[in-house]
């Protein structure tokens, strides 16, 4: 890995999370799951639902997590291996390290699949879904809650960081929630004006090394206070090295 460029500003950013599908992956994660499991159709029709506002975003991600129940852990982590992925995640997740600024995932993934990112790229922690996983088996989950507000919280509060502090990477309007309660927002390979439009800066790019440069120059104090409410369902971050 090449050193960090230490000719860069200083960042004012303690934090910088990233979204998962469609940020870290080329094209949507889970539809290369669904497509080596054999379940396309089940995927194309939970995707058509939400996209035309028939399903709410916790049914769609329960419909989701689903395509995974009564898989065996191995094999998902083995798709998760294959799936098209941006260039440069390790290196950037060095550079931010090496500067003193906490790499995190803020996903609505579980927490096999963060944990996964977090072994393989060295993300320092993570909030995302429960689904839990019995006999190396991924079981089914009848709820889950989208909600990456309460994980931008559930992060902040953890190292003990405002959410002002925070710079968020995301393609989806779920990303954009966050954005006014963070000292930035970088829509990356966003296909949607209205993700876009709400973004401090706009990157289209097939290598995640060049946020880099935003995360010095992109800031603005939060437009919204967001106020330290614990999760419900308790800590929904962390990661296990092995």
């Amino acid at each position: 890995m090449e050193p960090p460029d230490r000719d860069l500003p200083r960042t004012p950013f303690r934090m910088v999370t990233f979204d998962i599908d469609g940020t870290l992956t080329r094209g949507h994660g889970w539809a290369h799951i669904a497509r080596s499991l054999g379940k396309d159709a089940e995927y194309a029709a939970t995707q058509d639902a939400f996209l035309r506002g028939k399903e709410s975003e916790e049914v769609h991600l329960v419909n989701l997590l689903n395509l995974a129940a009564g898989v065996p852990l191995t094999t998902l982590e083995a798709l998760l291996e294959e799936t098209p992925k941006i260039s440069g995640i390790s290196e950037t997740v060095g550079d931010l390290t090496a500067r003193g600024v906490i790499p995190a995932l803020l996903t609505h993934n579980p927490s096999y699949v963060c944990r996964w990112y977090c072994r393989t790229f060295g993300f320092a922690g993570f909030s995302g879904s429960e689904q839990e996983v019995q006999g190396g088996v991924i079981q089914p989950v009848h709820h889950a809650e989208a909600d990456k507000v309460g994980g931008l919280r559930s992060l902040t509060r953890r190292w003990g960081i405002p959410p002002g502090a925070t710079l968020h990477v995301g393609d989806a309007p779920a990303d954009a929630t966050v954005a006014e309660f963070t000292g930035g927002f970088v829509a990356l390979n966003a296909d949607r004006e209205g993700v876009r439009a709400r973004a401090d800066r706009v990157l289209f790019t097939e290598d995640l090394r060049d946020v880099i440069p935003l995360v010095a120059t992109v800031f603005h104090p939060p437009r919204r206070i967001l106020l330290p409410v614990v999760h419900p369902s308790g800590a929904r971050d962390g990661c296990e090295r092995s």
